[in-house]
C-alpha cells in the first residue's frame, strides 16, 4: 500500500509527510498481520510541470530516511521525453525505487534504470487504453530490469482481471518482435507471479509454492466450456481462463474464495454501496 499526494494537491507543496511519517509509525494497525506493507507513491520531479527541487527532494529524502519503498511515475506520455534521464542524473533511481510507465524511456534512459538497480512496472493495458505510448515490457526484460505488470485503476481499464493482462501484454510484445513466441506462456505466468514478488520485494514471502513461503493459491475449475478441451496447464491460464473459472483462492492459508464465492464479503452490499457512491459523485458534480 503506497500513500501519496492529496487529491488536487498543487506541485508547488510537499505532499503530507507528518502525515505519511505517523501512519509508519503505528503500521502494526494496519498491516494486517503482515498482509500489507506501506510504500510511498511518489509525484518524482514532474506532474503537469516540472516541480521545483524544494518540493520533490525533500519528499524523496523523507522517503529513503525511511527505508520506505517508492513508486513513481515517470515518462508516462511518449511526448514527455527526458524525464528517466532527469532522474537519473538527480540521483533519484536506485533498488527501492519502482518506475511506473517510462513510455518515453528511450534505449539509453532504459540503460540507465538496469544501471541503478531499479525496478519497472509496465501497465499495458493502461498505456494502450490511454495510448499515452508503446508499452516497454521487452526492453526494460531484455536489459535485465526486474519488471513487473499492473494497472493504473478498475476506472481506466475497466477490470483488474490478470489472466487478461498477461494474455495481452504477451499478444503485445510478440507482434512487436513480429514472434508468435517472443513470450510463451510459461513465461507470461512467471511474470505475474515469481516475478511480480521479485520487484515487490517479497519473493521471500509470495510468487511460488515453497515451503517457508506464505500458502497463496489460486485454484481454477477445469470444467467449463471455455476451459475444454483441457491441455497444458500454463497455455490454459494464459490463453484461455476468465475470472469466473476461479474457483478457490487461499491467501496465507486463509480461505477468502470457496466454489466460486468470495467468503468474507457480501458482494450484494459492496455493490449497493458503490453504486450509491457513484450516483452520489454525479450528483455532486452534475455530470450527466
Amino acid at each position: 500500500f503506497s500513500l501519496g499526494q492529496m487529491i488536487d494537491q498543487p506541485d508547488t507543496t510537499l505532499m503530507p509527510l507528518d502525515t505519511i511519517g505517523a501512519i509508519q509509525d503505528d503500521w502494526n494497525m494496519y498491516e494486517a498481520e503482515g498482509l500489507l506493507t506501506l510504500g510511498m507513491a511518489w509525484r518524482g520531479m514532474f506532474r503537469n510541470s516540472w516541480a521545483p527541487e524544494e518540493i520533490w527532494r525533500p519528499e524523496f529524502e523523507f522517503a529513503r530516511g525511511r527505508k520506505l519503498p517508492l513508486t513513481v511515475h515517470i515518462g508516462t506520455l511518449k511526448s514527455r521525453t527526458g524525464h528517466v534521464e532527469a532522474h537519473y542524473k538527480n540521483k533519484l533511481l536506485g533498488p527501492d525505487v519502482n518506475v511506473v510507465h517510462a513510455c518515453s524511456a528511450t534505449a539509453d534512459e532504459i540503460k540507465m534504470i538496469a544501471e541503478t538497480g531499479a525496478t519497472m512496472s509496465v501497465l499495458e493495458q493502461s498505456e494502450l487504453r490511454g495510448g499515452w505510448g508503446m508499452p516497454l515490457l521487452s526492453e526494460c526484460l531484455d536489459a535485465g530490469i526486474p519488471t513487473a505488470l499492473g494497472v493504473d485503476s478498475v476506472a481506466i481499464v475497466g477490470n483488474c482481471n490478470l489472466f487478461n493482462l498477461l494474455k495481452i501484454a504477451a499478444g503485445v510484445e510478440n507482434v512487436k518482435a513480429l514472434s508468435e513466441f517472443k513470450f510463451n506462456a510459461r513465461r507470461m505466468l512467471k511474470l505475474g507471479t515469481l516475478d511480480a514478488a521479485k520487484v515487490l520485494g517479497l519473493d521471500d514471502k509470495i510468487g511460488s509454492l515453497t515451503p517457508g513461503k506464505r500458502a497463496d493459491i489460486v485454484i481454477v475449475s477445469t470444467d467449463a466450456l471455455n476451459m475444454a478441451p483441457y491441455g497444458d496447464p500454463a497455455n490454459m491460464l494464459i490463453e484461455s481462463t476468465m475470472q469466473e473459472n476461479v474457483d478457490n483462492v487461499v491467501i496465507d492459508g486463509r480461505i477468502v474464495k470457496q466454489g466460486g464465492k468470495l467468503t468474507g464479503i457480501e458482494t450484494g452490499e459492496v455493490i449497493r454501496d458503490v453504486q450509491a457512491s457513484f450516483n452520489d459523485v454525479r450528483q455532486r458534480t452534475a455530470w450527466r
